[in-house]
């Protein structure tokens, strides 16, 4: 009897630092998290640059929680069939150690008896923003180029595979999912997005920015406008307290104080891997459709649909595609259907 398989790719751009302080970050690192923190422009400048991050692919299960086993061409076989296989991803400024991700990894590994597959990519995590925006194709390459191996050796199909990433991770994601159908004529089974990176790609081409049809379903959770990408890019876009600024119980401030934990700036951007999280955890977080999100943050009134933001939705909740939803202020966000009461 086959088995299904649920490959949930966790793409991540560690940080050496579990969680990196402003002060731990490089100057010019600082000047770009400010300029995008205050919604300026950072200036895009691939021209030259020559890329050379190489990501290691690091396995978790039940039996290795805390120390992974780094896959190779020499050890795909570690990866059971007979379970499901996910892989999660994070983005700028963190990794898979940072305490948001090893929440959503403990969830999934509790949810699932599964094959955890990361994508490290931490050596240059603390990197500027532009530097890291010139290596993403490059890394998303490299993943498709192993996913296709991987898939080859233990006889995995990639329509089965849902990829997660934050930030760049989402945006890695994409060009994955672009990549695989290049490498091996395959389809990403799902992409979620949590907060995709936004600068350099809202209005970029679209082989240069997640889209709709970069896996057979793509669904985004929205959280910022200023890191993440606002515009609806999937096939079911989330948008989350999308009237307020910034998310409910997070404050954002601007990164002066070197000793502040860089998630501090980040908070209403990491919100979208806690929503994440919890969503492997719980059924409360339930979203009415919004047809005019993200331009209008205002709930249909007539012929409302709901679903369920994060890990349950799997398909597009018909005819609804946009969707808002309003969360407490801490743990647990989710408020089930008290909202629309």
């Amino acid at each position: 009897m086959a088995c299904k398989l649920l490959v949930i790719l966790l793409f991540v751009a560690g940080a050496h630092s579990l969680e990196p302080t402003v002060g731990d970050l490089p100057d010019e690192t600082l000047k770009e998290l400010d300029l995008i923190h205050s919604n300026k422009k950072v200036a895009e400048n691939c021209t030259n640059h020559k890329p050379g991050t190489i990501p290691q692919f690091l396995l978790f299960n039940r039996d290795h929680r805390e120390t992974p086993i780094v896959l190779s061409s020499s050890n795909l076989d570690q990866v059971l069939p007979e379970k499901e296989t996910i892989v999660l991803i994070t983005g700028w400024l963190t990794s898979h150690d940072t305490p948001f991700f090893k929440e959503m990894r403990d969830a999934y590994l509790e949810r699932y008896d599964c094959n955890l597959i990361i994508v490290d990519w931490s050596k240059i995590a603390l990197l500027p923003y532009t530097y890291i925006h010139c290596e993403v194709p490059s890394i998303g390459l490299r993943a498709a180029k192993f996913l296709c191996q991987l898939s080859r050796t233990v006889e995995l199909e990639l329509n089965q595979m849902h990829v997660v990433g934050y930030s760049f991770g989402a945006q890695i994601a994409g060009y994955l999912g672009r990549y695989v159908r290049l490498q091996c004529d395959q389809e990403i089974g799902r992409i979620t997005a949590l907060d995709a990176a936004g600068p350099l790609y809202e209005s970029a081409a679209a082989n240069k920015s997640l889209t709709k049809t970069d896996a057979l379903f793509v669904d985004v959770i929205h959280t910022t406008s200023s890191f993440g990408m606002w515009k609806n890019c999937g096939k079911v876009d989330f948008h989350p307290n999308c009237e307020w600024r910034p998310q409910p119980g997070c404050r954002d401030p601007s990164p002066t104080d070197k000793s502040a934990p860089v998630a501090d700036t980040l908070c209403s951007s990491l919100r979208s891997v806690e929503y994440m999280t919890e969503s492997i955890q719980s059924t409360q977080l339930i979203a009415i459709s919004c047809g005019l999100c993200s331009r209008y943050c205002h709930p249909d009134i007539i012929s409302e649909v709901y679903t369920i933001m994060g890990e349950e939705c799997k398909t597009i909740p018909k005819p609804a595609k946009n969707f808002l939803i309003r969360t407490r202020d801490k743990r647990p966000y989710g408020q089930g259907m008290l909202p629309y009461q």
